[in-house]
């Protein structure tokens, strides 16, 4: 999964900053201008990776990971680490990439370089959420928009839109927990909510499945499947209903809001989260 990658406009431009910078890195080096070798390394990697040429991107900076270190100082250097990581990331290799931004993020913190800053910030919180890590990344988009605010930049839309991404996403992923149906499938139900607390059981059908159990107001189930199974259910806010589920199936959504385990045959709800303060 690729979180908002960026995609070039203009693709006969982009190409065309390509053969610039292959050029100038040429230059560079029959020059022997160890610097700007660095520089143009660190910007044709970054075009590369825009245009999707990854594969390319990464062991053309490899190269030139031990002349980099020379230049620990300088923003070049930043930005090549930053570029680095992120054609580490597109490669898949994502666990690679966090030292590498993280080295970006420090080597901008240290000289003061805000945009430099708000960029390894932007990219790097792309990554982490790739990583499903998404209160790291929400905290690096979060620094990254107060940067591009100070600096009056446009691109605090970007960083905008990857905070409302992130949020869509948590909404995604708290929606599918809220799932459930029967057995069979003829019976569907949506949670309000996730619970607070569970239950465990050791009986024959929760140690089967690593099941936990609640009981809870149903917001709304809908029925569909084979002839004879029951079809809907709603149960408002000051209804007290029943309805004839096929346990498996129900059981078995539960247990995705908790790790399941074998306990004494019933034991009282355990608290799943903290109480609200």
């Amino acid at each position: 999964m690729e979180f908002q990658r960026f995609t070039a406009p203009d693709p006969a431009a982009l190409e065309a900053s390509i053969s610039d910078k292959c050029a100038g890195l040429a230059a560079a080096q029959q020059a022997g201008d160890e610097l700007a070798i660095v520089d143009h390394t660190a910007d044709l990697g970054a075009l590369l990776t825009t245009a999707r040429r990854e594969a390319e991107a990464l062991p053309l900076m490899q190269a030139q990971l031990d002349r980099v270190e020379a230049f620990s100082s300088a923003e070049v250097a930043g930005w090549f680490w930053n570029a680095y990581a992120t054609a580490l990331q597109y490669n898949g290799r994502r666990d690679e990439a966090d030292p590498a931004f993280a080295k970006a993020l420090a080597l901008s913190r240290a000289g003061g370089w805000l945009r430099l800053q708000s960029f390894v910030l932007q990219h790097w919180g792309r990554s982490l959420v790739e990583q499903g890590r998404l209160d790291d990344a929400q905290a690096r988009f979060e620094e990254a928009l107060a940067i591009r605010q100070q600096l009056d930049d446009p691109r605090t839309a970007s960083t905008e839109a990857a905070l409302a991404g992130l949020a869509e996403l948590r909404e995604q992923q708290a929606a599918a927990l809220r799932q459930g149906s029967c057995h069979c499938g003829a019976v569907r139900l949506t949670l309000p909510a996730l619970p607070d607390k569970a239950t465990k059981c050791n009986c024959s059908i929760c140690r089967r499945i690593n099941g936990l159990w609640a009981l809870l107001r149903v917001r709304h189930g809908e029925g569909g499947g084979p002839p004879g199974a029951h079809g809907r259910i709603h149960l408002g806010r000051q209804d007290t209903a029943q309805h004839s589920l096929h346990p498996l199936r129900l059981l078995d959504a539960l247990g995705a809001l908790g790790p399941g385990g074998r306990r004494p045959a019933r034991r009282e709800p355990e608290q799943l989260r903290p109480a609200a303060s």
